[in-house]
């Protein structure tokens, strides 16, 4: 069985923004799509992206989540979405934390 964790936060400004947690090939994902089908999704993996193929760089993962934070935040305060869901492995609280805050501050 498939475990993870769900966060909602309902702003001001009328969006709800999900935070997905699990492991590896847990799910993450496609669970956030389906919270989502008509909002945004956003994941760290994105940043790996090359057209349709994955390429990660250990080096970069800084960058990948610095990414996925500031496209959370665009497309939050953009107001053009309902809700917002990011789906990463978020092993610790503080990884959430900046989203947490991001929530609060709009």
């Amino acid at each position: 069985m498939k475990s993870f964790s769900r966060y909602s936060m309902a702003e001001a400004i009328g969006n709800t923004l999900y935070l997905v947690r699990g492991l590896p090939g847990s799910g993450k994902s496609t669970y956030a799509k389906t919270l989502v089908p008509t909002g945004a999704h956003f994941e760290a993996d994105q940043y790996f992206m090359k057209g349709q193929k994955y390429d990660f760089d250990p080096t970069k993962l800084k960058d990948a989540h610095a990414e996925c934070l500031a496209r959370t935040h665009r497309a939050m305060k953009s107001g053009n979405y309902k809700a917002v869901a990011v789906s990463n492995t978020f092993t610790m609280k503080w990884e959430m934390q900046p989203y947490i805050d991001l929530a609060k501050s709009l």
